[in-house]
């Protein structure tokens, strides 16, 4: 008997890591992939959380996921050991619990989410390993259910602790300029433009965001739609651990505006955009250098762009060389000579 349940005492951290993998593996692209629609569906959950996870990084959640694991096997080791289970029994508790919430998860927001399929997994040893301890009355009632809080207490405060030392890992281990690939979108990547556009909204109050329904307003919208089916649409990503991270893109528009007969008929307007993790670390200068020189190459003579006055990006356009054409309520218009470079040259 006691052989049996040593095995099943080893299998715990077998089990916790078979089921945390697929977490590791999908979480990322499960992020993106279902963004919009955790959005629209839940917008307040969304608004509390997903930016939570969005902001974690591969290696990062992979230190945490190291943490829990190196703690688990060290309640093991020192179970066996000591021939003291109620730690572990504690631990093993909150495990079994934690399954359920994913299940919840899953029926709540009708999808696959990156833990279903090894949580029924798990679920099938955790199930066996209850069953087992009760039949066999290894441990008293009331021990599983104090054993069942203390273990949920633990994990929860622990899970606390992991994402503390996971925001510590990628704030020691910034994305260094070096690591940024800027390239050139692929066909099936213009789908990420609806995110971008969104991150560039202005957002004045961190507490009262604009809502994602402002993309189909025709003057925000009027920078994506059908992007890429227009001569002059070209645009430019940053990317980082295969995850698009900003962007820069440019379309000629034509529209009038009041005031500014400076700006030449088919000039490109750019917009550019940064998930709000990658900000003020370069990269966005990185990205307008590369579209000037696109452009330049081009042998387009202007290039302009609108941006909130309160926007930080003000100081990058005019160091770019961007100057003040006009303005308006909320904006300032900006605009480039990209023929300066050859008048200087010359």
């Amino acid at each position: 008997m006691m052989m049996n349940f040593s095995i099943l005492i080893w299998l715990l951290p077998l089990v916790f890591m078979l089921h945390d993998f697929e977490e590791i593996i999908f979480f990322k692209s499960w992020i993106e992939k279902n963004r919009n629609y955790l959005s629209e569906k839940y917008p307040k959950l969304a608004k509390r959380f997903l930016s939570r996870f969005e902001d974690l990084s591969v290696p990062g959640f992979t230190i945490a996921v190291a943490e829990e694991f190196i703690l688990l096997s060290i309640i093991t080791v020192c179970s066996v050991i000591s021939g003291y289970y109620l730690v572990w029994l504690g631990v093993f508790m909150g495990f079994f619990i934690h399954l359920f919430i994913h299940i919840v998860q899953w029926i709540i927001i009708k999808r696959y989410i990156p833990a279903i399929y090894t949580t029924f997994i798990s679920l099938i040893y955790c199930i066996f390993t209850f069953i087992y301890l009760v039949e066999r009355s290894i441990f008293t009632m009331p021990e599983i259910l104090w054993g069942s809080v203390a273990g949920f207490i633990l994990i929860a405060l622990n899970l606390i602790l992991a994402h503390k030392l996971t925001g510590w890992f990628d704030k020691k281990n910034k994305i260094m300029k070096s690591n940024i690939i800027i390239r050139e979108i692929k066909p099936e990547e213009i789908y990420k433009l609806e995110d971008l556009m969104y991150e560039a909204v202005f957002q004045r109050d961190p507490h009262n965001l604009i809502p994602r329904s402002v993309l189909k307003f025709p003057e925000v919208n009027m920078y994506i739609k059908d992007f890429g089916t227009q001569k002059d649409d070209y645009c430019l990503v940053a990317e980082t651990d295969r995850q698009v991270i900003g962007g820069v893109w440019v379309r000629i528009l034509n529209y009038k505006v009041d005031g500014l007969e400076s700006i030449l008929p088919d000039t490109p307007e750019s917009v550019i955009s940064l998930f709000k993790k990658y900000r003020n670390k370069g990269i966005g200068t990185r990205l307008m250098q590369k579209m000037i020189a696109y452009l330049r190459e081009k042998n387009y003579k202007q290039a302009f762009l609108k941006v909130e006055k309160e926007n930080y990006a003000v100081k990058m356009y005019q160091n770019l060389g961007f100057i003040f054409i006009g303005e308006n309520q909320d904006d300032y218009l900006m605009m480039l000579n990209l023929e300066k470079k050859k008048h200087e040259r010359s």
